[in-house]
């Protein structure tokens, strides 16, 4: 019963009441309708909200789902599929009330308009590393196995000096930054006079180690060898050109490099990596 009519049924009732008239019964009448128009208190502990929609008020929990955040559907508060993990202050997405790794976790698919991200670990030279990040051109991006840069890192070589005894030749050569391996006699040596060059035949060659050279920007092998080749070959099946009385001759030693199997995944270039150099043999030390 509302307001306004136990206030009517009081003045009705004033005024059909005579003095010393007895009115109990009509007093119990407007006790009754004030009861019948009490809500109870709700049942349970929690947090609720009273609904007047209907024939009478109810009370309706707004708590439906415990540590999930509630909306409004119109009619009802209803729990939604966002998670707060009380224990370590995290938030999940879809994830359920399962336990979060990470301060937000998401259960489907992000669209970001920009990501700014900072502190985040090194991953350049770290091996746990082993995926990639691939982008479509809507900016959908997805993962894939990690692609190693290796730059295109040329050998140096350097002619360092040219001797002979009664039977051989000896061509002594630097090449610093060597990767991966060879097979067989890794350079090829020519002498040349007036554009007509001479290749030198039955090469055999030693090697002694000097140090480990320094690659820049080369996030796999972030350092080479440099070898020391001597190389020798006998007077009686090559050029009189390289004889020691030839001296404006041009010595050329190219290096036939060594296949790139220095990728992670241990897969070989084709094509070699090559270096060369070209010297006056008069120039040369003995």
């Amino acid at each position: 019963m509302s307001k306004d009519t136990i206030q009517a049924k009081s003045l009705i009732i004033r005024n059909e009441t005579e003095p010393g008239m007895n009115t109990n019964d009509r007093v119990a009448d407007i006790l009754d309708d004030i009861n019948e128009s009490k809500i109870d208190a709700p049942q349970g502990s929690g947090f609720y909200f009273l609904n007047t929609g209907g024939l009478s008020p109810s009370w309706t929990a707004i708590n439906p789902s415990s540590y999930y955040m509630n909306y409004w559907d119109g009619s009802n508060f209803r729990a939604s599929n966002i998670y707060y993990s009380p224990s370590n202050q995290r938030l999940g997405i879809g994830t359920g009330n399962t336990i979060l790794n990470h301060t937000l976790e998401v259960n489907g698919s992000v669209k970001l308009k920009t990501l700014v991200a900072t502190e985040l670990p090194n991953a350049e030279t770290d091996p746990t590393f082993t995926k990639s990040l691939y982008a479509k051109p809507d900016g959908t991006i997805g993962i894939g196995p990690r692609q190693s840069i290796v730059l295109p890192f040329i050998p140096k070589v350097n002619i360092e000096s040219f001797s002979s005894d009664a039977t051989y030749y000896y061509l002594k050569v630097m090449v610093i930054g060597i990767l991966g391996s060879w097979s067989g006699t890794p350079f090829r040596l020519f002498v040349d006079a007036l554009s007509n060059p001479a290749e030198a035949v039955d090469v055999t060659y030693e090697t002694t180690s000097v140090s480990s050279y320094p690659i820049p920007l080369n996030s796999v092998s972030n350092s080479a060898n440099s070898l020391f080749f001597t190389l020798k070959f006998p007077k009686s099946t090559n050029d009189f050109m390289w004889q020691s009385t030839y001296n404006g001759v041009i010595i050329t030693a190219v290096f036939l490099g060594c296949h790139n199997n220095d990728l992670q995944n241990n897969v070989s270039y084709t094509v070699p990596r090559i270096g060369i150099d070209t010297r006056l043999k008069i120039k040369l030390p003995v």
